[in-house]
């Protein structure tokens, strides 16, 4: 046991070994074994998330209008009590669109050090100027949060192959915790594979996946603290299901991550967004954002672009909308920031069957006060964006031994006029688990009983 050492981040039982005199999968088995050790992992490596382009047209910024920013904007462009953590490449402390809002703290986590300078092709860049580059200043471009308090946690090393790991991932996510932020980017990510099947003159295939423990048990602490930290993530670029394959961080279990898929300007699948044009992930995946041609700034305030695309852009747009709304509802936690972006996104038919709310993020309508209904029989809402949230429900024990139970509920359209609903036309209704996560739906309405479908 004298290869063990303890980390220096504050989760319990938790260490790490150097593979010197076996081989990574005998020595998981070897402290697997161990009674006293509750889960032995890898630790994981995790690259960013991202599809660089060259910049070389004019500027324009699509991608605000389309999730409704300059609506939004007419009623909240932030404050700085309201902290967005960039865990990422890095940025330019003194880039003057980051100076007038930068957190007191910045540390780079990836070569220990507190120069968070980052390097080619400036993917922490273009992130953080997605979330908060400063506003109405008439420099380069708008970010989405205007006046927060931007706090940089660089996790990517500088020197190849400039990844970064579980470990390192870990201290970052308890470094933005303690220092106050209310969200964190995490525009990066990968499959955690456990088994490979390798034939002679081919690409190994990765047949077995596992959850990042360590990683999870870092983000569920940060949602335990305080009012919680709501983790956003993107979910990949490999146009892969993420319900069949697992990605990481967005795919773990937790209450406070949002998974966010990209679309491009025309409301469509990016075609790099994991799922491609088919099914992203309707149970792994929550929500689109724009990730397609994405301005940014560069580590040199010189007056050049970047811009990109990927995932890793769709999701610091929901970041910074996370940040909007706390700023505008301070008293919110977690739970109920991480609801008011999913119960207002625009539902599209381009993406009902493919993430969990069915459409793309629209930020004024996730600004937006909700209504309580009076007229239906149990607690109801008219939530932020198009939807109707109905709650209460306690159905007992009724099957009768079929090991089936069957619910009734009448909707009698327009009942809702007065608050810009016409009509039920066509209502889903979907139960969920204590995570969030979709258990059945039943989008097959009608006068007769049906038998909800998963």
């Amino acid at each position: 046991m004298d290869e063990l050492q303890y980390t220096d981040h504050d989760l319990t039982q938790v260490l790490e070994f150097d593979a010197v005199k076996y081989s990574v999968l005998d020595q998981l088995q070897l402290f697997q074994a161990n009674e006293m050790v509750d889960y032995v992992q890898p630790d994981y490596i995790y690259e960013t998330t991202t599809v660089p382009n060259d910049p070389g047209y004019s500027l324009y910024q699509w991608n605000l209008p389309k999730v409704s920013m300059p609506s939004a904007w007419s009623n909240q462009t932030g404050t700085g009590s309201v902290v967005a953590a960039v865990l990422d490449t890095g940025a330019n402390i003194n880039h003057r669109e980051f100076s007038p809002n930068l957190n007191s703290y910045h540390y780079d986590f990836g070569d220990s050090d507190s120069d968070v300078t980052d390097f080619s092709p400036y993917h922490g860049s273009n992130v953080a100027s997605i979330i908060g580059a400063q506003g109405n200043n008439g420099l380069y471009v708008s970010g989405v949060a205007w006046d927060v308090s931007l706090l940089f946690l660089k996790v990517f090393s500088s020197s190849y192959p400039y990844s970064t790991s579980t470990s390192i991932l870990v201290s970052a996510i308890g470094s933005a915790r303690t220092h106050g932020a209310t969200v964190m980017n995490l525009s990066l990510g990968n499959k955690l594979c456990t088994k490979f099947f390798c034939e002679p003159g081919l690409p190994c295939e990765c047949i077995e996946w596992s959850l990042d423990h360590s990683l999870e048990a870092a983000i569920r602490t940060a949602r335990d603290t305080g009012l919680g930290v709501v983790a956003v993530c993107a979910v990949g670029n490999s146009g892969e299901n993420n319900d069949t394959i697992p990605f990481a961080p967005s795919g773990l279990p937790e209450d406070n991550i949002i998974a966010v898929a990209a679309s491009d300007q025309n409301d469509l699948h990016a075609t790099f967004s994991s799922g491609g044009s088919t099914n992203v992930g309707f149970k792994t995946v929550d929500l689109a954002a724009p990730g397609k041609d994405i301005y940014g700034v560069k580590q040199a305030d010189d007056g050049t672009y970047s811009i990109f695309e990927g995932t890793s852009q769709a999701a610091p747009h929901v970041t910074g909308a996370v940040a909007l709304i706390k700023s505008e509802y301070a008293w919110e936690n977690y739970f109920g920031l991480r609801d008011r972006i999913l119960m207002g996104t625009d539902s599209l038919a381009t993406w009902s069957s493919s993430v969990r709310t069915g459409g793309r993020l629209n930020v004024d309508k996730a600004l937006k006060a909700r209504t309580v209904v009076h007229n239906i029989s149990t607690r109801a809402r008219v939530e932020n964006g198009d939807k109707v949230m109905i709650g209460g429900f306690v159905i007992s024990n009724t099957t009768n031994g079929t090991g089936r139970l069957k619910v009734a509920i009448r909707g009698l359209g327009p009942s809702l006029q007065g608050l810009s609903v016409a009509k039920l036309a066509n209502p889903k209704i979907t139960l969920k688990n204590s995570s969030g996560q979709t258990i059945y739906s039943n989008d097959n309405w009608g006068n007769a009983a049906a038998i909800a479908k998963r």
